[in-house]
């Protein structure tokens, strides 16, 4: 037959394929994520429904052979041997029968429950029973009871069956349960996601509102510190106030000094008496408790030790005159020309001390109680608190943001799962709608 003028062969092989291997466009199921729960649980009670329904007839029938296979038990207990065997064997089968019916009635006998998985269970085991009894206690019946054991063989073996015929069923259903329990479980984990994002979210949104709160009151603050600033430099009479202290401070350092001086250089003159009179009872013992009062209160000498001193001041001009203490330094040939003086000039530098302290402590009373020196003090306090808690704040946002971060990337993923879980579970393709 001649091909129509212009036709290509090629064009024709092409449409052809085109024809033949034309696939239809896979059909993309769309499932709101608030009814994935929903769909699963309707999928699993169907799932169970139909196991129960295909487990139905043949549950049925198994129950028919195991009452069948309760009378045959009960025939041969009562059936006779219709051929006389060595006494041997007859001794073995009086012993072995009331075993064998023992066995196969309690295999027998145990409840059947209607779910599934546990008719499953008692079945099997109930089969069980029956070929250990076979095995067991019935292996020799077979000779003396032929017919009646070979009934009963027969029986057992169609229990194995049936119960063959619904291992495909159960084996299905809880193949199918493992990829419920999947999907359900991605779907919990996205869910959790989910709610752990929002509540993430709603901490951050506090967080920063917090942290609007501790920026306006830092700026609040700052304000008062600032007014504070300008209102001390302003105050003249604290001005001067502070620059009497400063000088006050300044003359108790210069007395200080003054006063280590002549401490350590009496300290010295002590400590070589003290050794000299050691041996004396009472002098020695008191010479070494003012050199160790000397050397615990340093320049803020105290009044009673002044009195010590003085106590023993003729002691060591004694010394010093009969030649067992050689002043051999300026400082200690000065201090010790006249050595009466040098009560006076110990009572003197302590009354020195303690005016210029108590001038210092009142001056240092009218700054610290000043008022703005008192609202700067207290705007400091309140300030550094702030800052601690913005840095804290700031810390906490930094963390919920990167979990935040961490939750969004992974939802895609987790959705992905769930989709490819349910396509796989309903065995037609899923997309979420969220």
């Amino acid at each position: 037959m001649a091909m129509p003028s212009g036709f290509d062969t090629i064009d024709m092989f092409r449409k052809i394929k085109e024809i033949i291997g034309a696939k239809e466009p896979v059909r993309v199921r769309e499932i709101h994520v608030e009814e994935v729960s929903r769909i699963i649980e309707e999928y699993e009670r169907a799932l169970e429904a139909e196991l129960l329904e295909k487990f139905s007839a043949p549950r049925q029938e198994f129950l028919v052979l195991r009452s069948h296979l309760q009378s045959c038990l009960a025939r041969l207990g009562g059936t006779q041997a219709k051929t006389a065997f060595h006494p041997k064997i007859e001794r073995i089968t009086k012993n072995s029968l009331p075993e064998f019916e023992k066995a196969l009635s309690s295999a027998l006998e145990r409840t059947f429950p209607n779910e599934p998985d546990a008719f499953y269970q008692a079945a099997t085991e109930s089969l069980k029973g029956c070929v250990k009894g076979l095995a067991g206690p019935g292996r020799y019946l077979g000779t003396v009871f032929p017919e009646e054991m070979k009934e009963i063989r027969t029986l057992v073996d169609a229990l194995g069956q049936k119960i063959n015929s619904m291992t495909p069923a159960l084996a299905d259903t809880r193949a199918r349960r493992e990829r419920i329990a999947q999907a359900r479980s991605i779907y919990s984990s996205l869910t959790e996601a989910k709610k752990s994002l929002e509540r993430t979210k709603k901490e951050l949104s506090a967080l920063t509102e917090s942290q609007k709160d501790l920026g306006r009151r830092r700026e609040e603050l700052e304000r008062v510190s600032n007014e504070c600033h300008a209102t001390i430099s302003a105050d003249t009479d604290l001005s001067r106030t502070e620059a009497d202290a400063e000088r006050t401070s300044r003359k108790i350092g210069d007395l200080e000094r003054e006063s280590l001086v002549v401490l350590s250089t009496l300290s010295h003159v002590l400590k070589k008496a003290e050794k000299i009179v050691q041996k004396k009872v009472g002098t020695g013992k008191e010479l070494n408790h003012v050199v160790r009062l000397l050397a615990s209160e340093g320049a803020r000498l105290q009044a009673s030790t002044a009195d010590r001193i003085a106590k023993v001041l003729p002691v060591i001009q004694g010394l010093i005159s009969s030649g067992d203490i050689q002043l051999k330094n300026q400082e200690e040939q000065v201090l010790f020309r006249s050595p009466g003086s040098i009560p006076s000039r110990l009572y003197s530098l302590i009354e020195q001390r303690q005016e210029l302290e108590r001038m210092l402590g009142a001056e240092q009373e009218m700054i610290t109680h000043h008022p703005a020196r008192v609202r700067l003090a207290w705007a400091e306090k309140a300030l550094t608190e702030v800052c601690a808690d913005a840095k804290k704040v700031q810390r906490d946002i930094d963390e919920k943001q990167e979990k935040a971060k961490v939750l969004e990337r992974d939802l895609p993923r987790r959705l992905r799962d769930l989709e490819a879980a349910l396509s796989h579970l309903l065995a037609e393709k899923i997309s979420i709608v969220t």
